[in-house]
């Protein structure tokens, strides 16, 4: 009788809660079924969630609450989906506010594209225009405003 799941975040202790997600139900199942949720903006510091699901009548249940602490030492660097299309999705984690330098270099060991992103303190999700780029294998190199790099991974452009 599950009509939807909604994910729900609070970052003041619990007072306020918003949907960050929402997954359909399988209405009615007689197997266990697994759903995935992702929050792409966590707050530093305390986060909690809880999942409300709601029913075809619109009754619903919360689930327990649980805790995630963020804390931010360095700036990190994650991929949202390899392989991609027409752009490249970028998920910052960062201490402070900074400038980021991009690369992507073909097969070859060429540049074929390179940009600087300013990126706040906290999480923030960039993103990398390829769509001019043929089909294949891609290098993306990230660095920090000092030249270290933060990211180094192979993608592939479908």
């Amino acid at each position: 009788n599950n009509e939807y799941f909604d994910v729900e975040k609070s970052i003041d202790g619990g007072s306020n809660w918003i949907a960050i997600n929402r997954t359909k139900g399988s209405i009615n199942s007689s197997v266990i079924r697994n759903y995935t949720a992702y929050d792409a903006k966590p707050a530093i510091g305390s986060n909690l969630y809880r999942i409300k699901q709601v029913d075809l009548d619109g009754t619903s249940k919360y689930s327990t609450t649980v805790q995630f602490k963020l804390a931010i030492e360095k700036t990190d660097v994650s991929v949202l989906a390899n392989p991609f299309t027409t752009n490249i999705t970028v998920d910052f984690l960062s201490e402070r506010n900074q400038v980021i330098h991009t690369r992507l270099f073909d097969n070859t060991g060429k540049i074929v594209n390179s940009q600087k992103i300013s990126v706040s303190k906290g999480s923030s999700r960039k993103s990398i225009e390829t769509g001019n780029l043929s089909r294949g294998i891609y290098i993306l190199q990230v660095s920090d405003e000092n030249g270290r790099t933060l990211l180094s991974d192979k993608l592939i452009k479908q």
